[in-house]
C-alpha cells in the first residue's frame, strides 16, 4: 500500500514540476527592450513551465505600460529606470482560464542603478503570482 502511495504522489507532484524557460517573450514597449545611455537596472521576468494555468497568456506591466504577453517557460529581459515601480500580472480572459482570468496581482519594487533582479510568475492555489526569484 505504502509503494502504490509513493508512486502516486511520484506522479502527481511530475505533473506540477516546473521546467526552465525556453522562448523569449515579444516585449511590446519599445522603450523597454534596449540598454539606454543613462541610468537604468536590468529585471528579468520568467514564467514558469509547470502544467497549472498553462492554459492561460498572462500580461505583465511596468507601472501600468503593457510590456508583454507570456506563455508558459517564457521570459524577458527588460531595462528600467532606476525608482520605485509597480509590476502587475493579469491573466488574459479566456475560457480555459476560469475565474482567474482579469484577477490582477502586484507588487512594489526599488530598483538600483546598475542592478539586476528576477522575478517569476507562477501559479498557486489558483491564482497567479509574480514573486522575486534567485532562480
Amino acid at each position: 500500500m505504502r509503494a502504490c502511495f509513493a508512486i502516486a504522489l511520484a506522479v502527481f507532484l511530475a505533473g506540477c514540476a516546473t521546467e526552465p524557460p525556453k522562448n523569449p517573450v515579444p516585449i511590446q514597449a519599445a522603450a523597454y527592450q534596449t540598454e539606454p545611455q543613462g541610468d537604468y537596472a536590468t529585471v528579468v521576468v520568467i514564467r514558469d513551465g509547470g502544467y497549472g494555468g498553462s492554459f492561460c497568456y498572462v500580461n505583465f506591466y511596468v507601472d501600468s505600460q503593457l510590456i508583454a504577453n507570456f506563455d508558459v517557460s517564457q521570459m524577458i529581459t527588460i531595462y528600467v529606470p532606476p525608482g520605485e515601480h509597480i509590476f502587475s500580472i493579469r491573466p488574459v480572459s479566456s475560457f480555459s482560464c476560469g475565474d482567474t482570468s482579469g484577477l490582477m496581482q502586484e507588487i512594489a519594487v526599488n530598483l538600483k542603478n546598475g542592478e539586476t533582479k528576477k522575478y517569476r510568475i507562477g501559479f498557486i492555489n489558483m491564482v497567479f503570482t509574480i514573486a522575486p526569484t534567485a532562480f
